[in-house]
């Protein structure tokens, strides 16, 4: 009879250790492994995205292509080519010759995991992949013509949100996003 009891209670034991590892982290901010499904991965739908071409070849410069073409999930801030025209040259130009701080920048451009519009519109914050700093999110009235306006750093507003891989997310934005000096941040909206 003790022999059944410690049988039952070994295989009790076994049945909820399996559940507690198959049901372990199952949400959207799971970054293990390339994504979910068929489709482009991030880099492929930047390369796809025409008006994304600058921020496509600042990836290359920088060296972080392989990262969205093989890892994941990510959400990528992705100025538009109109965004980086609307840096001075000589900025421009010195950005693109810093591959470190170019880095850096792009980085500041990326968080981990898949935040569609609907989850930046109930932030007010995320934490980029850069030294874990904070970027700001905003959404403001958009006015009579428009919908609300999910803004960063009160400065760059998506412009075109949701734009999906298998991999993560894509949102283009309306201006350069610029990592704030001094040490990082460590607080995000859960």
């Amino acid at each position: 009879m003790l022999r059944k009891k410690s049988i039952a209670l070994i295989t009790a034991l076994f049945i909820t250790a399996c559940m507690v590892v198959s049901c372990s982290d199952d949400d959207d901010d799971d970054n293990s492994g390339v994504g979910v499904g068929d489709g482009p991965t991030l880099a492929q739908v930047i390369s796809d995205e025409g008006d994304l071409s600058t921020f496509e070849e600042a990836l290359e410069i920088a060296g972080l292509t392989d990262m969205l073409q093989n890892q994941g999930l990510f959400t990528v801030f992705a100025p538009t080519n109109a965004a980086f025209d609307l840096m001075s040259e000589d900025a421009r130009e010195e950005l693109f010759g810093d591959s470190a701080r170019l880095r850096e920048v792009l980085l500041y451009h990326m968080a981990s995991g898949r935040l569609n519009l609907e989850n930046l519109e109930n932030r007010t914050n995320v934490t980029s992949r850069f030294d874990n700093r904070i970027i700001n999110v905003r959404t403001i009235d958009g006015g009579e013509e428009s919908a609300e306006i999910v803004q960063l750093n009160y400065v760059a507003n998506i412009v075109e949100p949701d734009i999906e891989a298998k991999n993560g997310i894509v949102h283009k934005i309306s201006r350069v996003l610029t990592p704030p000096e001094g040490a990082p941040d460590t607080e995000e909206d859960e």
